[in-house]
């Protein structure tokens, strides 16, 4: 599954460790794979920690509207590790790959009272990051997949 958050704007390095800011998932992102797809729609929030080693640790909360009217509440924690470079290229909002940070993986799990997807309420997953965007237009891309 790949899903696209569309988000706020997060400004690493701008704060000394330890900080929490908390950003909002805005609507309009989307969430395609091989058994789902749909819309990511308010509210959720995203509360982020720079830990005093410059790592991120993300606190993830969102909902999911499926194209078949179904609500999927994911949550997920994870941990960024930018370098230098990677840190200072998003905060003036260029868009980043994987291929630049060095480090940003997820672990995503999800709620839902559907029939259709209650198998989501029976896995773990992992994503990482494809492609990010901080600013105007910032969104987040993600590859997500379930542990087997």
């Amino acid at each position: 599954m790949r899903d696209r958050t569309r988000c706020s704007h997060i400004a690493p390095g701008a704060c000394r460790a330890p900080f929490r800011s908390i950003h909002n998932v805005k609507p309009g992102g989307s969430v395609k794979g091989p058994q789902i797809n749909g819309k990511f729609i308010s509210p959720g929030a995203d509360w982020l920690r720079v830990m005093p080693s410059g790592a991120l640790r993300l606190d993830v909360r969102a909902t999911i509207q499926t194209d078949d009217n179904a609500f999927i509440h994911v949550s997920y924690n994870g941990v960024i590790q930018h370098s230098k470079e990677s840190s200072e290229r998003v905060g003036k909002g260029e868009v980043l790959t994987h291929k630049d940070i060095p480090y940003f993986v997820v672990a995503p799990t999800f709620q839902t009272s559907s029939e259709k997807y209650a198998w989501l309420n029976r896995v773990q997953a992992i994503a990482k990051m494809v492609e990010v965007k901080i600013g105007d237009g910032g969104y987040i891309t993600y590859d997500v997949f379930v542990v087997r």
